[in-house]
């Protein structure tokens, strides 16, 4: 994304192909056309009074009323219609935001909030479709309407056109002023949510703690605290509410009672007829309900606008995806290297977190056909090596060559699809045993039937049927050594030339790590295989032990 482009809710607007706009503009026209029509049938109907409530008079209100139901289905297609592209459009703003943070680099997506994502991909993405259908539906059709029904009030009596504009006009400054003295709060109760959101999760993580009789009453007290603040941040944002919705209504009341005692006196005075009269209160009626969702729909946009504000910081985020003009241009901006890694060399490497470094002056050779045991001390740079090695990370300084070739930094990512990784803390997602398995595998199916049976065996948890057994949020259903053994296994099925497995015994019985030590001993053939641990485990099959140091 460049530094000139800003997202809005138009960008959405923007991405409907102009026909169908004009088709929903046409609808919308026609709706107009036949709302503003039928008052005027009504007026004609009533103007004079008739004698007698005749065939003739019957027959127009048989007309008024095919009038108006034609204006009302016209109404209801055209939402409809509308329902269909704004649901076109924000397919292509999801995928568009998929496709940012499938293409996030990794500090980037480590840095951010769970619960700022969660609420970007669910509630900001929902605000915006709201304030866009809102657009579609209210603001051009309701506009017209209403003014063309102050147009209709203004040929019966100007007196009564100028009162009407003065007051709305009132009422109006006074909604703006409402949303403006509760907008401020309903932004911090909208805050107040996500704070509560991550106590939530925060709550949960410490069941285990719980059972442990850890922090049980510190925890309560904490809890009766936050929630108290969340409460009171709503109950803030639904006074001041109550306050201005209060005054609104009474200026409402105030407008209709002044309304009857001008129609009245201009009843007494000879500008009104009485049936006059009648109709304009019938026309002040239509304004009402045009007017409502009108300034809905203002301020469901203005409530977009804000949403926007938030995906395009998201949109601004480091992403290691150049920008493509069309999702054509997409599918091959994951460019792959096709030959095989068969050699890493990295010289004089150095990286530096914000706020500490981690890594000076290191140097790796490594080959295929061999195993690397990396040994060192927490904090030595093990984990973030691995993450330089896997296109993760770009260090500050120092020298790449790949198959015997300088290369720059950033094509590592090219070789990103031969790698595999399994990290101290192991990536599951909610779904079957078998889904977490087969996992981005080119031939899912063929693999789960054809794959190593003995590996199934030791690696896949007893008793739980893997097609079916869902393993919960992040892995939550199943024990610490069943989640890594379905990982193990996910990246022993992947076609991969560098396998990195960080701390692999976590959670593994002894049967597991003997299976996990021969498996990576056959597999070794075709593989840089890199192996971090704490422990002397896997000594005997290491080619190569590697000692890392803090700075």
């Amino acid at each position: 994304m460049t530094d000139s482009f800003r997202f809005t809710p138009l960008s959405v607007l923007r991405a409907i192909p102009n026909g169908q706009l004009y088709r929903s503009l046409l609808l919308g026209l026609l709706q107009t056309g036949l709302s503003i029509g039928w008052p005027l049938l009504i007026y004609r109907a009533i103007q004079p009074l008739p004698t007698a409530f005749d065939g003739p008079f019957f027959v127009e209100i048989a007309g008024i009323v095919v009038v108006f139901s034609l204006a009302q289905w016209l109404a209801w297609r055209q939402a409809f219609y509308n329902f269909a592209i704004i649901d076109a459009a924000c397919l292509r703003l999801s995928d568009k935001l998929y496709r940012q943070l499938a293409g996030l680099q990794w500090l980037a997506f480590k840095q951010s909030k769970r619960a700022y994502l969660y609420d970007l991909l669910m509630s900001d993405f929902w605000r915006i479709r709201q304030g866009i259908s809102k657009l579609l539906d209210s603001v051009l059709i309701s506009t017209i309407i209403v003014l063309a029904m102050l147009g209709f009030i203004a040929w019966l009596s100007t007196t009564m056109v100028i009162f009407c504009l003065v007051g709305m006009g009132l009422i109006a400054l006074l909604g703006i002023t409402t949303k403006q003295k509760t907008r401020p709060l309903l932004v911090a109760f909208q805050a107040a949510w996500r704070r509560q959101h991550g106590w939530a999760v925060a709550l949960l993580d410490k069941f285990e703690l719980f059972k442990m009789g850890r922090g049980v009453a510190d925890t309560a007290a904490q809890h009766h605290d936050h929630t108290r603040e969340f409460l009171s941040d709503n109950t803030r944002m639904l006074r001041e509410q109550l306050f201005w919705k209060s005054w609104l209504n009474w200026s409402g009341n105030v407008l209709r009672v002044a309304t009857l005692f001008l129609g009245v006196y201009l009843i007494q005075s000879g500008e009104l007829s009485a049936q006059e009269f009648v109709l304009v209160l019938f026309l002040l009626s239509i304004i009402q309900s045009h007017i409502q969702p009108l300034s809905t729909a203002l301020f469901s946009f203005m409530d977009a606008q804000e949403a926007a504000i938030t995906l395009d910081r998201f949109f601004r985020l480091p992403s290691e995806l150049k920008p493509t003009k069309s999702d054509r241009e997409h599918e091959n901006a994951y460019s792959c290297a096709t030959e095989p890694l068969k050699s890493i060399v990295l010289s004089n490497v150095c990286f530096s977190y914000p706020d500490k470094p981690v890594i000076k002056n290191k140097s790796l050779s490594l080959e295929q056909g061999n195993i690397y045991l990396w040994k060192g001390e927490n904090g030595a740079g093990k984990s973030t090596m691995a993450r330089i090695l896997l296109g993760h990370l770009t260090p500050n300084a120092g020298e790449l060559c790949i198959n015997g070739v300088p290369t720059p930094w950033p094509e590592l990512s090219l070789w990103r699809h031969q790698t595999a990784l399994i990290d101290q803390h192991v990536t599951l997602f909610g779904g079957t045993i078998k889904d977490n398995v087969l996992f981005g595998h080119p031939a899912a199916e063929q693999q789960w039937s054809d794959g190593d049976p003995e590996l199934k065996r030791q690696l896949l948890p007893v008793q739980k049927d893997p097609e079916n057994y869902q393993v919960g949020e992040c892995g939550g259903a199943l024990s610490g050594g069943e989640a890594r053994r379905i990982a193990l296994l996910r990246e022993l099925y992947t076609n991969h030339t560098l396998l990195v497995l960080d701390e692999p015994t976590n959670h593994l019985d002894r049967t597991s790590i003997n299976l996990l030590k021969r498996t990576i001993a056959q597999l070794k053939d075709d593989k840089i295989i890199i192996i971090i641990s704490h422990l002397d485990e896997f000594d005997d099959i290491a080619d190569q032990t590697i000692k890392f140091t803090p700075c």
